[in-house]
């Protein structure tokens, strides 16, 4: 599930980068050709890897520790009471 989650944030961020150089590209037609670098992408897309990363893997060990379970692609809270985790609602 976590790979699941992580493809999908980073083809999102990489989409919303696209989205970005092209309206650089469109606003600033001289500056774009000139900073717009092999680099500069190279360097994005890393950043983009090792930012979704940096902010899901919190989220993912937390759910994987013996107080939760991730079930259905979501955390469930364990009871004591029962074995079976159940859906923690937030209010």
């Amino acid at each position: 599930m976590y790979v699941y989650w992580v493809e999908s944030s980073v083809i999102y961020c990489h989409r919303v980068l696209i989205a970005v150089s092209r309206m650089w590209a469109v606003i600033h037609p001289i500056s774009y050709p000139n900073r717009h670098s092999k680099r500069l992408a190279r360097g994005l897309f890393i950043g983009v890897w090792v930012g979704v990363h940096a902010f899901m893997l919190p989220f993912w060990t937390r759910c994987t520790t013996d107080d939760l379970s991730p079930t259905n692609g979501s955390c469930a809270w364990r009871t004591p009471a029962s074995s079976s985790p159940t859906p923690s609602s937030v209010s």
